[in-house]
């Protein structure tokens, strides 16, 4: 997918990434974060670029698991770049969702 940053300051992604699944690698602009590790059904991960963050569903810390690239980059200010989330092996219910929220240093 491609994902445009309207805004005045580079935008952040926020990732969740449910399972079932054994593993994935999401990428912002050639920039990657893997997650190398299984995630059982109805489990998700969270991942907040800035600043940064690894959480599970109780908010529990979840930094061991990320034991691959942890690569976190924004999406540019004004800028159209590349996503993409590969899941390895994902059954029923696997999903990953990214949000980014443009902001504007002023309302002009």
């Amino acid at each position: 997918a491609m994902v445009t940053n309207p805004g005045d300051v580079p935008a952040w992604p926020r990732w969740k990434v449910t399972g079932p699944c054994s593993g994935a690698v999401l990428t912002v602009d050639g920039h990657s974060i893997a997650i190398p590790v299984a995630l059982p059904a109805f489990t998700s991960v969270y991942i907040h670029t800035e600043p940064p963050d690894v959480f599970g569903d109780f908010l529990e810390s979840k930094w061991d698991i990320m034991t691959g690239a942890v690569d976190f980059a924004p999406v540019p200010v004004g800028a159209t770049v590349p996503v993409t989330a590969q899941v390895t092996s994902p059954a029923a219910g696997a999903q990953v969702t990214m949000t980014i929220t443009p902001r504007y240093e002023r309302a002009w």
